[in-house]
């Protein structure tokens, strides 16, 4: 989740602005505060018809709002997507499509107040020429706790990595996101017309909406000079979940080379157990006085935003209790999309052959400290350290606010973590040491795991591994905070608030990385020797913030040790 923000997403409905397919977008240029007049791009010939784009400031063609599925809306809501089917028709691709149905939120980062709608399955494309073929294709899921967010953020805006890279194809893609991308409905009673069993994969329809996406690339990407047989998946937070899944998903074979996972791992999949526990498809019945699936089935979309705003008796995967925020991540076994033990099926080989670039942030945690949703910055920081305090001794996986059994003896680590003093540790005692122990079991090890299970599976797919350390220049206590990264990968400097100042130097060498992995499966470039992780070293190149890389063997193994113990204790105990 990338924003601060309030609710407007209902004023917008209420107040007419029907959703469309070429929604108006609020993006605008990131290199000046207001952008001119969009020129035409040349039209470019798909499967599902001929699209007209436009041409950003920066020179680069940009065709946006493209679909990709079928509208998943009347007999198709929660129900897998439906590739497109064939046209000739001509059509304008100038604006991004809606966002995902969610609550959308105001944010203290640049505005998105483009309209969301069930019928979301659009991706955007930019090229610096489409005539230009064989060129290696980069395909960005984004985050958001698989719950928010949107394409149209213009955090994830592509233009400027397009503009520096013009021998890459670059694309986004939106996937259905909340109740409406990953609900448990098995416990719908069933109306008359329509049965709870006929959605039997309604807790993994955003997995699925994104390998419809690169079936869609796969099949019509070269019309865009892009080489279908070159492409790599990268996401971050949700969008590197998405990324890890996609790798060892069977449905996803074949259609990408390569992934970046960014700050996201398997481990960000829940169980069966968990999505009744938080019964948000329960929640949605009470908030609207649906009685079956022929009345969630009918719902319009305002009352299932409305419905979103309603109170509960359940806490969400991240904390909230309204209907909107018990979102769910994607469900684990049950022979669905994604495998009861993901690394175990990594181990045993599923995407052995895929290049990965793996990695998170040094302060992933301190993110959260601004939304803690208190009136003042020290109430904030308070609450989060109690939050960091409570969370630390407990390592239960699959949700970043589930604590169940026994809580492990923490003293010895805390002894040995290296983290900051300063104002807000001397006010509360360990914040930064329980900080970093979450930090820890919730991305970089789960990083590490996934890693370490793909160097097992001994294919031909090399893996490398980092930690992003350049510090946020906003605020001092965010640090390298959970999506800092993404505006230097991006060349994004004025898309977000959180990171601050970006250091346009450093950028592009961030950037190059990603891209020359992209390329050619290695992250190497001029003065920056990359080697492979593996089990005797476990290489890790440190992006410091000081601008440096550095390859560091094994950092911070006693942290590293005792969480691994941690989880495969809780683990073997079935907690």
């Amino acid at each position: 989740m990338k924003r601060n923000r309030v609710i407007i997403c209902m004023l917008v409905l209420a107040l007419g602005a029907a959703p469309a397919l070429w929604a108006e977008s609020a993006a605008t240029a990131l290199e000046t505060s207001a952008a001119p007049a969009a020129k035409t791009a040349p039209p470019v010939t798909c499967r599902n018809g001929t699209f007209t784009g436009i041409v950003e400031p920066n020179g680069v063609y940009a065709y946006l709002g493209i679909p990709f599925a079928k509208p998943p809306v009347g007999g198709l809501r929660w129900k897998a997507p439906v590739d497109v089917e064939d046209c000739q028709g001509q059509f304008k691709a100038d604006h991004f499509g809606p966002q995902p149905l969610q609550i959308i939120l105001a944010s203290d980062e640049a505005p998105n107040d483009t309209p969301c709608s069930e019928d979301c399955l659009c991706l955007n494309v930019w090229t610096a020429d489409p005539n230009i073929q064989g060129k290696p294709v980069m395909v960005y899921f984004h985050g958001g706790a698989y719950g928010w967010e949107s394409t149209s953020d213009a955090l994830y805006n592509l233009r400027n990595i397009a503009r520096e890279n013009p021998d890459i194809v670059f694309v986004s893609a939106e996937y259905r996101v909340n109740a409406m991308g990953f609900i448990d409905l098995s416990r719908v009673p069933d109306g008359q017309k329509y049965k709870a069993a006929d959605f039997k994969g309604s807790t993994q329809l955003g997995i699925l909406d994104n390998v419809a996406a690169l079936r869609w690339v796969n099949r019509n990407i070269a019309a865009f000079g892009g080489d279908k047989d070159n492409v790599t998946i990268f996401g971050e937070s949700a969008g590197g979940g998405i990324s890890s899944i996609l790798v060892i998903a069977k449905q996803a074979r074949g259609l990408f080379r390569r992934a970046i996972p960014m700050s996201g791992t398997p481990s960000l999949t829940i169980t069966r157990k968990q999505f009744q526990d938080m019964d948000q498809a329960g929640g949605l019945m009470e908030a609207t006085g649906s009685k079956d699936m022929d009345d969630l089935m009918a719902l319009s979309e305002q009352q299932i935003l409305e419905a979103f705003l309603h109170p509960t008796n359940h806490v969400g995967m991240v904390g909230g209790n309204l209907v909107g925020f018990l979102n769910g991540m994607p469900m684990r076994g049950e022979g669905g999309l994604v495998p009861d033990e993901p690394l175990k099926a990594m181990e045993d080989g599923a995407g052995a052959d895929i290049d990965m670039l793996i990695g998170t942030t040094a302060d992933e945690w301190r993110y959260w400290i601004h939304l803690m949703m208190q009136p003042t910055h020290e109430g904030n920081i308070k609450a989060f350290a109690q939050l960091m305090e409570m969370s630390a001794p407990y390592f239960q996986g699959g949700s970043m606010s589930s604590r169940e059994g026994a809580p492990i003896d923490i003293s010895k680590v805390l002894e040995n973590i290296q983290a900051d003093e300063d104002e807000w540790s001397a006010k509360h005692p360990n914040l930064w040491k329980h900080t970093e122990i979450n930090n820890e079991k919730t991305f970089r090890v789960p990083a590490i795991n996934q890693a370490e299970a793909h160097v097992k599976a001994g294919g031909k797919g090399k893996t490398y591994m980092y930690c992003f350390a350049k510090r946020s220049t906003k605020d001092p206590w965010l640090g390298a905070c959970h999506s800092v990264e993404l505006p230097y990968v991006f060349l994004n400097p004025y898309a977000v608030t959180i990171t601050g100042k970006v250091d346009m130097e450093l950028a592009k060498k961030v950037s190059r990385i990603w891209t020359n992995f992209a390329r050619t499966g290695n992250p190497s470039i001029d003065g920056i020797a990359w080697p492979e992780y593996d089990l005797a070293n476990r290489a890790t190149m440190v992006i410091g913030n000081d601008n440096s890389f550095k390859v560091v063997n094994d950092p911070k193994r006693e942290q590293r040790e005792f969480v691994q113990e941690a989880m495969r204790k809780f683990q073997k105990e079935g907690k």
